[in-house]
């Protein structure tokens, strides 16, 4: 995907991030599990990482937290998958996973329908690229892996950075203890 260098910084966060160690796979998929008693339908989540660094892991995890019981996997080559699962209070949740590695511009967004799914949960792989065009009311996650000889490639840092009015009241609890 090209995109305006200037861009992938984009504005100051306006609310304190959270950050979230991990050091398993199963540890990120139960972070996800957890961060998914937050979610709304509505919401859209931002996912930036390395290759490798966990971020199906961790969607995984949300989709096991919102009841979604088929397997998951990266909609790398298809660019968007659509789950269903069963909220808390037993009524349908969807979930739209959106992989946009693969594009090339910002127009190409247009394709997704991210608008045509306005009661799901949307979450987005290389969300950090896609920046500029995502609504500013978003929960941005970054997920980090060690350096090469500073830890061992199990461990993962999660970084929850909320953005816009609705995300600091639901992240910037003691939900993750």
């Amino acid at each position: 995907m090209t995109v305006d260098p200037d861009h992938l910084a984009g504005p100051e966060p306006a609310h304190a991030p959270m950050v979230i160690p991990t050091h398993s796979p199963e540890e990120t998929q139960a972070a996800g599990a957890v961060l998914a008693t937050c979610l709304r339908p509505g919401d859209m989540i931002s996912l930036a990482g390395d290759l490798g660094a966990g971020k199906t892991c961790l969607v995984q995890g949300i989709a096991q937290g919102l009841g979604i019981d088929e397997p998951l996997t990266s909609p790398s080559f298809v660019l968007r998958k659509d789950y269903t699962g069963t909220s808390a209070t037993g009524e349908p949740i969807h979930l739209a996973h959106i992989d946009i590695y693969r594009l090339d511009t910002l127009h190409d967004l247009d394709v997704l329908g991210l608008d045509d799914t306005p009661d799901a949960i949307t979450i987005i792989e290389w969300g950090d690229a896609a920046s500029p065009a995502l609504p500013e009311d978003r929960l941005d996650i970054r997920i980090d892996v060690p350096l090469s000889g500073e830890g061992d490639d199990t461990q993962r840092t999660i970084t929850l950075v909320p953005q816009g009015p609705h995300w600091p009241d639901r992240i910037n609890h003691d939900w993750m203890t």
